[in-house]
């Protein structure tokens, strides 16, 4: 029997052998090139962002600011020398007259005129006079630890809720309103001054601009009245006494004035905030476990766009870390540079400028807008203390002062400046006007003769 010939023997009967897809190899290949270059990429990206943020806090370290949590830690302070302990007893102690309605309470707290409710006024100071007093003995502590704990994450230690320390700043205003109306000019200058010390306790407390803000609100409630009512002031010389003791001395009148041209608290709160905030940014976007709560995005999601990601968020939080660095001991005018910004990162959106926004989102106030606050908050304080000094000048001299240099340095250490003018140019005041009238530019930036700003 004849052998079968071997298959494909004959090439014209042989089957082509199939194509070997060399268009899919190299796409493969170049897939991985892609994803090899993208991780490169990513490295690169993470060890700059790295290299930024460390170089950063060596600059901070060398200048002495504090950059952990240990730094930023309270210092403890026995309870006889603490500010902050006997204005926490008065939040305790703080009370609610016996059948009084708590519709009634509240609304008392918050009038701007004694006539709209004398009767609960009085029941509400006299079932107070204890929380009254803690709070004219925190006025004489220099030192205050609030008993606050920081730990990372740090946005899970800071605190928001700042009502009971408004409601007892209310009570001790509602205190010195009544001593204004039914002129006791002596105590309601007393209650100024208690105010302005629960301000600079409170300035003392967790390091966040949330409660730099609720300070300032605090020192706000003087500043207005002050300005407003201190045309009428009545004052007496230190050895006298009217047949009541109502009327002010002299000597309250300078401690009050000194209380407000004494910046150095402002300032050293403002720039404590400031480096809360900054530490506070730089632990959240490197604690993955913060970012989807504040950022609107689920875990799963910050989960798969981290390894991308992280080097962005870092230079982000770097980014308005660095912002906050410049503005916590930044002159006036570079602080008026901020306040007057007008690319508010806060307000942006899409991809980008996601990367640097989000520690906006941590402290719930943009930056410029904090500027804004705080430039405000010096105006009024230095047309307050503007405002009794030119009512001791009148006192001594019979009529008010042509000029606001006129009462430097008898009455004032120097010319109020005001801190929202571009050209640095004093707090504005026209002497003939009845009651006298001081203003500043306002946050507009614009003189306006002293109206109020359009909104």
């Amino acid at each position: 029997m004849a052998a079968m010939p071997a298959p494909f023997d004959n090439p014209d009967e042989a089957h082509p052998i199939p194509p070997r897809f060399w268009w899919l190899k190299r796409i493969s290949i170049g897939l991985g090139a892609y994803v090899l270059f993208l991780a490169l990429v990513r490295i690169g990206w993470g060890y700059y962002a790295e290299s930024r943020l460390q170089s950063a806090l060596a600059t901070w370290r060398a200048a002495g600011q504090p950059v952990t949590i240990d730094d930023l830690a309270p210092r403890p302070v026995p309870d006889k020398e603490n500010g902050a302990w006997y204005i926490q007893q008065a939040i305790l102690k703080k009370a609610v007259p016996a059948g009084m309605p708590n519709d009634v309470y509240w609304q008392a707290l918050n009038v701007d005129a004694y006539r709209d409710g004398p009767v609960e006024i009085e029941q509400i100071v006299a079932a107070n006079t204890e929380p009254l007093a803690l709070l004219r003995v925190a006025r004489a502590c220099t030192e205050s630890d609030w008993g606050y704990t920081l730990r990372s994450p740090l946005v899970n230690s800071m605190r928001w809720d700042w009502s009971p320390e408004r409601q007892l700043a209310r009570l001790v205003r509602l205190a010195a309103l009544r001593a204004q109306v039914t002129g006791n000019d002596s105590e309601w200058l007393e209650g100024a001054r208690d105010l302005l010390a629960f301000g600079r306790h409170l300035g003392q407390s967790e390091p966040f601009l949330i409660g730099h803000i609720t300070r300032l609100g605090i020192d706000g409630l003087v500043a207005g009245r002050v300005q407003a009512f201190s045309h009428a002031l009545r004052v007496g010389a230190d050895d006298e006494r009217d047949a009541a003791g109502r009327a002010a001395k002299r000597a309250q009148v300078a401690a009050l004035i000194a209380d407000l041209c004494d910046e150095h608290p402002v300032a050293s709160a403002w720039a404590r905030s400031m480096f809360g905030e900054r530490l506070l940014q730089l632990d959240a976007f490197q604690n993955p476990g913060v970012r989807p709560v504040y950022w609107g995005f689920s875990r799963r999601q910050v989960a798969a766009s981290r390894l991308a990601l992280e080097p962005g968020w870092k230079l982000g939080a770097l980014r308005v870390a660095t912002l906050q660095s410049d503005l916590a001991d930044a002159p006036p005018e570079r602080l008026l540079t901020s306040a007057r910004a007008e690319d508010d990162p806060a307000r942006a959106s899409g991809l980008i400028p996601f990367l640097v926004r989000g520690p906006y989102a941590l402290s719930g106030f943009p930056l410029p807008s904090a500027a804004r606050v705080q430039l405000a908050h010096l105006a009024f304080r230095r047309m307050a203390a503007a405002a009794l000094a030119i009512r001791l000048y009148e006192l001594d001299h019979g009529r008010r002062p042509a000029q606001l240099a006129d009462l430097v340095p008898d009455y004032l250490p120097a010319v109020p400046v005001d801190p929202l003018a571009a050209d640095g140019r004093e707090i504005a005041y026209h002497p003939d006007a009845e009651p006298p009238v001081l203003y500043s530019v306002g946050e507009n930036g614009t003189d306006d003769g002293g109206k109020p700003a359009e909104t």
